[in-house]
């Protein structure tokens, strides 16, 4: 910004600057209204795209989890369940919701089950050994981190990876057990310690 003075400051008289008529408001170039408009046609068209033809293109989505509607009455999941003592008792327990079996730090029961899954459906589907590969590191980390005093938790005995089907509620209310448990891969921990 270009400032003009009036006229010379005198010794205890503040400085009064006038603005330069540069700051005058200039319409936008014609070029860069062309170039804004060509960014947002690139944008629109290119998710539009991705939308009609269900494929991916970065950065465009169709975005599938929200793309189509749900009609099964079912839903079914894998899920990791661990064999531990308690009060003298043998119980098995979901190992993401289990109070007395700490969580590992990056394997919340999201990560976890996509892991078990893409061992369970690697090489085809249904890869039993894959996923007994897959829990027997998973009980690995979890013995190690419990020996090493990282955590109090109870002895793992065994783990079980179930499919576990939900039947799905008109009102969307919560069942408290699964409709259907098929047990797929079982790990005890001798095998793992050998």
């Amino acid at each position: 910004m270009d400032v003009v003075e009036t006229r010379p400051a005198r010794a205890n008289e503040p400085i009064t600057p006038t603005l330069a008529p540069l700051l005058a408001p200039t319409p936008m170039r014609r070029w860069r209204i062309w170039l804004v408009v060509g960014i947002i046609l690139v944008l629109t068209f290119g998710h539009l795209w991705d939308i009609v033809t269900r494929t991916e293109q970065w950065p465009f989505s169709y975005y599938p989890m929200y793309a189509r509607l749900e009609k099964k009455r079912s839903l079914t999941v894998i899920s990791l369940f661990a064999v531990i003592n308690r009060d003298g008792r043998r119980r098995v327990v979901r190992v993401t919701d289990a109070p007395d079996i700490p969580q590992l730090a990056a394997l919340n029961e999201g990560r976890l089950r996509v892991i078990l899954m893409s061992a369970w459906n690697s090489n085809g589907g249904n890869n039993v050994e894959a996923a007994k590969r897959t829990i027997a590191d998973y009980i690995r980390m979890y013995e190690a981190r419990r020996m090493s005093g990282e955590f109090d938790g109870p002895q793992m005995i065994e783990a079980r990876l179930y499919k576990l089907t939900w039947a799905v509620r008109s009102d969307g209310s919560r069942a408290k057990r699964p409709s259907k448990s098929e047990l797929l891969a079982s790990v005890p921990l001798k095998e793992v310690l050998q």
